[in-house]
């Protein structure tokens, strides 16, 4: 089974370096200055949606029910949401309790969380948000509901939505929104299950938790969320028909490249510039990201850019995945070649 791990790993390495990745980023490039993807003018003025509507917001890998998190950045408020109908998933199920219970929310589930809950498989996650969703649904009958989730909150809502919204679904969503999620797979992931897939990478892993305390490594969600893993063999599952489904990315996001934050069935928009090792956790934050749902929810696509923007936004973030998963190859091959798998 190690060796099998090893071989996957690999080859998404591999592949990655071949000639054939490169002629598919020109490609895009030649594809994004023929034919630009639909977008809003920067001046356009848009109508913040009138009646009322339900937000699920989903903090990402790490976070717990606490608060203090990313998404505690979004100013939804602003887009019209009213305190009662802004909600917290939970990674334990149900919704945050956080002593603040709106009248509609009685009957739900309300749960805490802490960080070791966000590193559990992640179809268990998913199951509990989609449990979550309906409940949501059920005691909000004809009212929309929109999904807001940052980094692997926004993997869990595309699956989530994915199967209980949509047309036909059992819950109106009308909304989803994700920032920074892996939803080809992060790079990252599989550098760090490269630390767990052999002998000599083992060796590092008390180092790395010392550097960086709470990294997956070793729990369920490191594979999840991998290029080999559960992310990287779902990419093809696509928002459904029905719902506005917009995914943001930033492209110094050194965490979640913007090359593997674009989903099935969604638009999407790349915000910010140079490489930074925050980019990941202050997108919420970014004067940007409300823009782009102010005009998800006016039904718009999202705002335009320069073609040099465009080109920069393909280039640097797979640049940024190359050397990830260089990192990742040369970590099996030095423990494979010093100690077998």
């Amino acid at each position: 089974a190690d060796l099998t791990h090893l071989l996957e790993l690999s080859r998404t390495a591999v592949a990655e370096a071949s000639p054939a990745t490169l002629v598919a980023v020109s490609v895009d490039v030649a594809a994004t200055i023929v034919d630009p993807p639909e977008c809003t003018p920067g001046g356009a003025v848009v109508a913040r949606p009138t009646g009322r509507r339900i937000a699920v917001v989903l903090d990402g890998l790490g976070s717990s029910s606490e608060g203090g998190e990313s998404m505690a950045q979004l100013d939804l408020e602003s887009q019209g949401y009213t305190a009662d109908d802004t909600v917290r998933f939970s990674y334990a199920g149900g919704l945050v309790d956080d002593g603040a219970e709106p009248a509609w929310a009685r009957d739900i589930t309300r749960t805490h969380y802490g960080p070791t809950d966000t590193h559990q498989d992640i179809e268990i996650t998913i199951a509990r948000l989609e449990a979550t969703l309906v409940a949501v649904a059920e005691a909000n009958p004809s009212v929309p509901i929109d999904v807001y989730g940052h980094s692997l909150g926004g993997l869990v809502a595309r699956h989530a939505v994915a199967a209980v919204g949509g047309d036909g679904g059992s819950v109106d969503v009308g909304v989803a929104v994700t920032i920074a999620s892996p939803h080809a797979g992060a790079p990252l992931a599989e550098l760090l299950e490269s630390t767990t897939a052999s002998r000599g990478g083992r060796s590092i892993d008390a180092g790395l938790d010392l550097i960086v305390p709470g990294l997956p490594l070793g729990t369920p969600i490191a594979a999840d969320l991998s290029v080999s893993g559960f992310a990287g063999d779902h990419a093809d599952v696509a928002f459904p028909a029905g719902v506005h489904a917009v995914a943001l990315a930033d492209r110094g996001d050194l965490v979640v490249p913007a090359s593997t934050a674009s989903a099935p069935g969604a638009h999407t928009r790349v915000l910010g510039g140079a490489p930074s090792p925050t980019a990941h956790s202050d997108l919420p934050g970014h004067p940007g990201v409300q823009r782009e749902i102010a005009l998800a929810l006016a039904g718009r696509p999202p705002s335009c850019e320069g073609v040099v923007d465009r080109i920069a936004d393909i280039v640097q973030p797979r640049a940024i995945e190359w050397v990830e998963h260089q990192g990742a190859a040369a970590i099996l091959v030095g423990g494979v070649s010093r100690t077998g798998p």
